[in-house]
């Protein structure tokens, strides 16, 4: 890591400070955010990945996942944006019933591209 680049990480966290999970209240529902788990007595953050809550739970949101009970948040920082509702909505469905069609609750899967190679591309 350059200099530069270690004086901006230190800048950025000077600008967004870690916040103890118990400060995050319902008017920052649906705001991005970055996340700290205590993991074995140690707090780990959780990289490049991003978050949100939706009142009742936590979901990353790529790939859509819904953040186990189990893990708990020890700190977070807001990002400074907030994802909009339909967008919060397709995450949390995404993340409930993954990333294949559903119409009525039956599975359509996406059918297989199927290339002719004995034949020129029209």
């Amino acid at each position: 890591m350059t200099i530069a680049e270690r004086q901006a990480r230190e800048a950025y966290d000077r600008q967004n400070p870690w916040r103890h999970v118990s400060t995050f209240t319902p008017d920052m529902w649906g705001m991005i955010c970055e996340l700290r788990i205590n993991h074995y007595g140690a707090a780990v953050d959780q990289g490049h990945r991003r978050f949100f809550n939706d009142g009742n739970d936590w979901y990353q949101i790529e790939p859509p996942e819904k953040l186990r009970s189990w893990s708990p948040i020890i700190e977070w920082r807001p990002t400074g944006t907030r994802l909009s509702e339909h967008r919060q909505r397709s995450v949390i469905r995404r993340a409930e019933y993954g990333t294949h069609e559903y119409h009525g609750g039956r599975l359509y899967r996406k059918p297989k591209q199927y290339k002719l190679y004995w034949r020129a591309d029209d």
